[in-house]
């Protein structure tokens, strides 16, 4: 148990002091999906959960993250900009225009 507990200290350790990578990258597609998992707070069950899903085109490769409904919103097909995120983490998007070159 205890090995556990280092492990994942060590674990948000070094995703704490990781660098957000930032690319240029262009908004492909956007979808919302939903499923279910088990509901830790009231361990009553399962619960339904909704997950907003955007993909990106970085590099000519395709990057997928969760987002929040507020950024689902905003982002929109066909916008371009730089992305900042950290592993698989979303973190911003800063569009640049229509006629942003990369």
């Amino acid at each position: 148990m205890a090995l556990i507990l280092i492990a994942i200290a060590i674990r948000f350790i070094v995703i704490s002091y990781k660098k957000p990578i930032k690319e240029n990258a262009k908004v492909i597609d956007k979808y919302q999906s939903h499923g279910t998992r088990y509901d830790f707070e009231t361990r009553k069950g399962f619960k339904t959960v909704f997950y907003n899903t955007v993909c990106f085109d970085v590099n000519g490769k395709v990057k997928k993250f969760n987002v929040s409904p507020l950024a689902y919103d905003y982002l929109q097909k066909g916008m371009q900009g730089e992305l900042k995120y950290i592993d698989n983490k979303y973190i911003d998007f800063d569009e640049k225009g229509e006629y942003y070159e990369k």
